[in-house]
């Protein structure tokens, strides 16, 4: 996968102290060969929930609307991963989604366990600060990147978020191809009734007009 560098097909990028990307993480432990006619084609995948500072009532944990949306917009459905959950609890959700998960990303060239996992496949630079701002794992379906591809389709409260065609374009190729990832993957739930209480569904998302326009509060 090959993306441009550029500002506007890359969305806002922000690097601080502590880089936070949207980890496309792919669950393909034990993964059967298949061919395209094996594919899955109705894929779930985990959404990471953030905790709220401060936590109000009702309001302990969120995921931005925009992250359940770029999902949906490439053909899959959602499961909310919460938080403060068992070792035994998050084992029961991964064996049942077929992909997920933020992931904190620290520094790059100075850990040589990064560097042996993850390729780097594009660098961007804050104007002082170069940083890695898109990776791949060698060996595993495992994708990172330090810019928001949702944004540019779905979060209109920045004017710095680029709307522009081209822009959109990397939103869309983007979920495509992290969801052409996740067809691969035929982990299910074991029953239907199971996936349907855990569907984002059940669930409805408030208009905040902030840093998120729509955010899902758990």
């Amino acid at each position: 996968m090959i993306l441009s560098t550029t500002s506007s097909s890359l969305g806002a990028v922000t690097c601080s102290t502590k880089m936070f990307t949207l980890l496309l993480f792919i669950s393909l432990i034990s993964l059967p060969i298949c061919s395209s006619a094996d594919r899955n084609d109705e894929p779930i995948i985990g959404v990471l929930a953030q905790e709220v500072y401060p936590p109000k009532p009702n309001q302990t944990s969120y995921i931005a609307a925009s992250y359940v949306k770029f999902v949906e917009a490439a053909g899959a459905r959602v499961v909310p991963v919460m938080i403060n959950k068992t070792l035994e609890e998050y084992k029961t959700l991964f064996s049942s989604i077929n992909g997920s998960s933020r992931f904190l990303f620290q520094t790059y060239n100075t850990d040589e366990d990064l560097k042996s996992f993850y390729k780097v496949l594009s660098t961007n630079t804050d104007g002082n600060t170069e940083f890695v701002s898109t990776v791949e794992a060698y060996r595993f379906p495992v994708y990172g990147t330090q810019w928001h591809p949702e944004k540019n389709a779905f979060e209109w409260s920045r004017p710095y978020i680029p709307h522009s065609p081209s822009a959109v374009r990397t939103t869309f190729y983007t979920a495509h191809f992290f969801v052409s990832e996740a067809r691969k993957n035929f982990h299910r739930f074991q029953s239907e009734e199971e996936e349907s209480k855990a569907l984002i569904y059940n669930y409805n998302p408030v208009y905040t007009g902030n840093a998120f326009e729509q955010i899902y509060f758990f």
